[in-house]
């Protein structure tokens, strides 16, 4: 799972490189898509089941028994989880070029946090 997200990451530089605004919503799905995928990786470690969600508080809370401190990451998390279907189809808001910051600031805190957590269990999270 952790290489699944690693592939959304790649996506998310690759786009960030070449950053206009079309690519802004796909920018931010990548961004959720790979937290989620960590999100779930990190679960899979602990050998905790989780359900099929797009709703990063739902994997957060899976894993606040094992890693509390991943609490404060709860209000961030609320805000990429809109990112999985919120901007997806014509006729939705246009996302803001601060928002992609926000959203890229998020991924780059979160991603370093799992990943950690996911090598001090024994995983590797690529």
């Amino acid at each position: 799972m952790g290489c699944k997200a690693e592939e959304d990451y790649e996506t998310v530089v690759l786009l960030q490189a070449h950053s206009r605004p079309v690519f802004y919503p796909s920018i931010c799905f990548h961004i959720q898509q790979c937290i989620e995928k960590y999100l779930k990786a990190l679960l899979a470690e602990e050998n905790i089941y989780f359900p099929k969600t797009y709703d990063l508080s739902d994997l957060l809370d899976l894993l606040l028994e094992r890693h509390p401190h991943l609490e404060l990451h709860r209000q961030a998390l609320q805000l990429l989880s809109r990112f999985a279907f919120e901007y997806r189809y014509p006729g939705t808001e246009q996302i803001q070029h601060s928002s992609v910051q926000s959203a890229m600031d998020i991924l780059h805190d979160v991603r370093d946090v799992i990943r950690s957590e996911i090598s001090a269990l024994g995983g590797n999270p690529t």
